[in-house]
């Protein structure tokens, strides 16, 4: 064979690669635009349900939204099964949410004070007792308080009625030792 007929044999082979080439990329490029038009999932503008529920791979129910005493619940839980988060309705009807450990016991507690004069946020310690908290006042003013182990207020920092501070510091029985306004 010549030199010529090498090139245009070796012209020939790359050329039918770039053939079958081109023909695989017109065919795969086809599939892709048929395909890619048709399998849209369809998302619902209203879905409607009693309850919903978020399960693992086991069936437990992780989160659970419903109405439960004519109002809307979220309560979320742990992998026991145990509440460990709930938002619910408050007694002065605003939302509340409520924090709990692994064993369903409240950790925290934030929700409206004393018919809608603003909110307060309740932390408690292992025995179910309130140990700190802080909102506001029934005439619109902050609080913070800090309680012994027995749910005995020892330290209170508010406003009075007044606007001016207040500090009060108290016995591990709840009796005064001291007091500035």
């Amino acid at each position: 064979m010549t030199t010529l007929e090498q090139r245009l044999a070796k012209m020939e082979k790359q050329l039918r690669f770039y053939r079958w080439l081109f023909i695989a990329m017109i065919i795969t490029g086809g599939f892709l635009l048929m395909t890619a038009f048709n399998n849209h999932d369809q998302v619902q503008n209203l879905v409607k349900a009693k309850e919903f529920q978020i399960v693992d791979d086991a069936g437990r129910v992780m989160v659970s939204l419903k109405k439960d005493l004519d109002v809307g619940n979220i309560k979320v839980f742990n992998e026991k099964g145990t509440n460990i988060i709930h938002l619910l309705k408050s007694d002065e009807g605003s939302g509340a949410i409520v924090t709990k450990n692994s064993k369903g016991n409240i950790n925290c507690r934030i929700i409206d004070y004393e018919k809608g004069t603003g909110g307060l946020l309740e932390v408690y310690n292992k025995d179910g007792n309130v140990v700190s908290e802080a909102g506001s006042t029934s005439d619109g003013g902050g609080y913070f308080g800090v309680y012994t182990i027995n749910d005995k207020k020892v330290v209170q920092l508010s406003t009075t009625d007044k606007n001016t501070g207040y500090l009060g510091l108290y016995n591990s029985d709840g009796t005064n030792l001291f007091r500035v306004t």
